[in-house]
């Protein structure tokens, strides 16, 4: 990493890379008291980390990092009891992260998809931009507290 850290939160994001954000580059669990704000995204095919942009608001411990459906990143949290001051405040402001990949031009439309699957079953997606897709993942929606994503 750029900036070494206790508790931050990481998100696995759909072209493959690792958004990492928050936590403190010093101390450990509720004693953390030096947030990093500096984001990154790690590359595990040149094993590279680039430097994103910076959080507005400390994400120490209890705080949440989670894709959302339109490809964005949201962080929340940080918690009152756990944490010294002056982050012992219950923190109630989210920010979200655009990731590079959404500024790559149009995103592919879906044009139809099986209304119902089961575990095990096939089933197909149609988009009229079919020529121009390398690739397609899937992603579960999650749910993340203590820099794990459930």
């Amino acid at each position: 990493m750029l900036n070494g850290r206790v508790l931050p939160d990481a998100v696995l994001l759909p072209d493959g890379t690792v958004f990492v954000c928050g936590g403190s580059s010093t101390a450990s669990a509720d004693v953390a008291r030096t947030p990093v704000f500096q984001a990154e995204i790690y590359d595990p095919q040149t094993n590279q980390w680039t430097a994103m942009g910076a959080m507005h608001v400390p994400r120490l411990y209890q705080a949440a990092a989670i894709l959302l459906p339109s490809g964005e990143i949201m962080t929340s949290g940080t918690d009152k009891f756990y944490n010294i001051a002056p982050f012992d405040h219950a923190e109630n402001r989210v920010e979200v992260f655009k990731p590079p990949y959404l500024f790559k031009g149009k995103r592919p439309a879906i044009a139809s998809v099986t209304n119902q699957v089961r575990h095990g079953d096939l089933f197909s997606v149609f988009t009229p931009d079919v020529d121009s897709i390398a690739s397609a993942c899937f992603i579960a929606l999650g749910a993340s507290t203590h820099s794990f994503n459930m």
